[in-house]
């Protein structure tokens, strides 16, 4: 069943309404209900954090000083994100090694032997992000399968694939999992998995942003309950009740998005000149998330009004949709980046006043 938008807008701002008139949920219950949204075994595994900077801050000095000085530790993913920061800041703290693992610089991919490689230098930490900054989707469950002589601890950041596909923490089979609330649609706390006690958090989290929370999780069982029953039968076998509305919510947000990740493909494919970074074949959206990083030849003097969101980082711009956009309104974004290229092609060509 295609969604609706007009429809996910108002049940989403009704459920709002109504949480903010409400009691404020148990933390218990809202744990619970993130418990069936990351296939935790426990909600006991789930911690609410006051905001997602504190989480990793407090996470990277306590894993950090778990780990003798010297010890390695290398990362796959944005390395000038806010969070890697706090990491690499930690990290000289300590004295802990931590590096990036290359990637190729056009498609973001990491190569099997730098894969190995890594494994092989005997690190004691792999923080791993769940998607690149171009929209590349890494293959961690896969990555996470190879034998680990060092047995590092592995700590997965979700908060590039959260809003876009389903999350599994027994898939990853990874020591903790972050991502941050409003990846999740509601307000930004630090939400935190961990398969056994490594970190604990005794700062109260705001009723109001508990309240906020259930909400966003209410919404996203309310839209796999309407518009997911089609990906049940994908997920049965594994999963009943509200773990499996969330199942059918996030691959019904997936199946749309595979439209959106088409149409800002073959859109930002017709701008002249263009450099798009990360998976570029429109009939291979699977594997990407509709997030684009990309150079211009000519920089947009302003970035373009518009609902999507759009940055620009060290010379790249990007581009994120997400499953409440339309096709038009992803269209429309790049339709007026192109046009801001025609001109300055244009302005350079004419002829110099005499």
């Amino acid at each position: 069943m295609p969604l609706d938008l007009p429809a996910l807008h108002q049940h989403f701002a009704e459920l709002k309404s109504a949480a903010q008139q409400a009691n404020p949920p148990a933390q218990d219950d809202v744990q619970q209900a993130l418990c069936d949204f990351f296939n935790a075994q426990s909600a006991q595994q789930i911690s609410l954090w006051p905001d997602w900077q504190t989480l990793n801050l407090q996470l990277s000095q306590t894993l950090f000083q778990m780990l003798p000085p010297g010890a390695l530790a290398f990362a796959l993913g944005d390395e000038f994100s806010s969070e890697a920061e706090q990491w690499k800041a930690a990290a000289a703290q300590h004295g802990i090694q931590l590096s990036w693992l290359t990637t190729d610089p056009q498609r973001g991919t990491l190569s099997p032997e730098t894969w190995q490689a890594a494994l092989n230098a005997g690190p004691r930490l792999l923080l791993l992000d769940a998607a690149a900054p171009t929209g590349l989707i890494y293959p961690l469950p896969r990555l996470l399968r190879q034998e680990r002589p060092s047995h590092p601890i592995v700590i997965v950041n979700a908060r590039p694939l959260a809003a876009h596909a389903p999350l599994d923490v027994q898939r990853f089979n990874c020591d903790a999992l972050l991502c941050p609330g409003n990846a999740l649609f509601g307000p930004p706390l630090g939400l935190l998995y961990q398969r056994q006690p490594i970190q604990s958090n005794t700062t109260a989290v705001p009723s109001e942003a508990l309240s906020a929370l259930q909400a966003a999780l209410d919404y996203l069982q309310w839209l796999g309950q309407t518009y997911g029953v089609e990906f049940a039968e994908r997920y049965a076998e594994n999963f009943s009740g509200r773990p499996l509305d969330y199942k059918q919510a996030m691959a019904a947000i997936r199946s749309y998005e595979f439209e959106l990740s088409h149409a800002l493909l073959e859109e930002l494919a017709r701008i002249p000149g263009i450099e798009l970074l990360g998976p570029n074949d429109p009939y291979r959206v699977e594997e990407r998330i509709p997030c684009f990083t990309f150079r211009l030849p000519t920089p947009p003097e302003y970035l373009p009004n518009t609902p999507l969101t759009f940055t620009a980082c060290n010379n790249l711009l990007k581009i994120e949709a997400f499953h409440y956009h339309t096709s038009d309104e992803a269209s429309a974004v790049v339709a007026s980046l192109r046009v801001s290229q025609s001109a300055n092609r244009t302005a350079k060509n004419q002829p110099e006043a005499i």
